[in-house]
């Protein structure tokens, strides 16, 4: 799950398309469009931070095992993208 909190305070949610993939034991690619944040009503000329989020953010639980791995976060010119989850492959342009 990613979120996205502008000023003034716009928050913005973008979650996975499987829902269960932290628990994937292999590197995983997700694309985001950027449009999905704007489209929620944020200014992407004004974002003030980004989060990155696992589980249910109105009902938190501890107790999660494991590790993630976060890397290589950065912004493209806009091109085409398949989503990352196969069951669900999207194209977007």
């Amino acid at each position: 799950m990613w979120q996205c909190k502008t000023v003034p305070a716009i928050l913005a949610v973008v979650k996975h398309l499987d829902p269960k993939a932290v628990l994937l034991d292999s590197w995983q690619e997700w694309d985001i469009d950027l449009r999905e944040f704007s489209d929620d009503g944020v200014d992407l000329t004004s974002v003030e931070k980004m989060y990155i989020g696992v589980g249910n953010r109105t009902t938190p639980q501890m107790g999660g095992t494991g590790r993630l791995f976060f890397d290589d976060i950065r912004l493209y010119r806009p091109r085409c993208l398949q989503t990352a989850a196969r069951s669900q492959r999207r194209l977007y342009c």
